[in-house]
């Protein structure tokens, strides 16, 4: 670098002025300015991951909180849906008792009542001897002087018994819904 010494020039109308000190090679300033201007853009980026990081974090929180609420909302519907399909069961089980008493006025005793006489008098009805598919599938099995009635509702069977001197007896479980476990199991003055 060339040294230059500094001396005043007459401008010719009096006044004079004195050389600049001479300028920094560009060289120079382009790093510096991008070695600071690199480490502005590593905060900025840096700051921009952390907010991005914490909306990312919140928005998984939602969706997590809903993802909870939507969960709990599904058990409710589930638990109303089982409960009409046992008021379902249930009163298919009263249909069937019904129409097994009437079969019962008619002969004297319940040695008469099987599928196809409860099926000519409550048609709307299923009957099997066998267990009870569904809500509108009745077991039953009679005897003399009592009757058998299961009936299904998916995860409970619904049980009654009823015999002319002891009443009408209830019972639910989960074991085979037939009318010959539910002779057996039910014993509950109601449901």
């Amino acid at each position: 670098m060339v040294s230059r010494q500094k001396q005043a020039h007459d401008l010719g109308f009096g006044g004079s002025y004195e050389p600049v000190a001479a300028r920094q090679e560009p060289e120079l300033i382009a790093v510096s300015r991008s070695a600071g201007s690199l480490g502005t853009k590593r905060l900025l980026i840096i700051g921009g991951l952390l907010i991005v990081g914490a909306v990312v974090f919140g928005f998984m929180k939602f969706l997590s909180s809903s993802g909870k609420e939507i969960g709990a909302d599904n058990q409710q519907i589930i638990g109303q849906i089982d409960t009409g399909k046992d008021r379902d069961a249930q009163m298919g089980a009263r249909n069937a008792l019904i129409a097994s008493k009437v079969i019962f006025v008619d002969g004297g005793s319940y040695s008469g009542v099987d599928p196809a006489s409860l099926s000519q008098v409550e048609p709307a009805l299923r009957y099997t001897t066998g267990p009870s598919t569904g809500a509108t599938n009745v077991s039953v099995s009679a005897a003399a002087n009592q009757i058998g009635i299961a009936v299904s509702a998916g995860k409970t069977c619904w049980y009654l018994v009823d015999s002319p001197g002891g009443g009408t007896k209830y019972g639910s479980g989960t074991g085979p819904c037939t009318g010959a476990v539910a002779i057996r199991v039910a014993n509950a003055p109601s449901w």
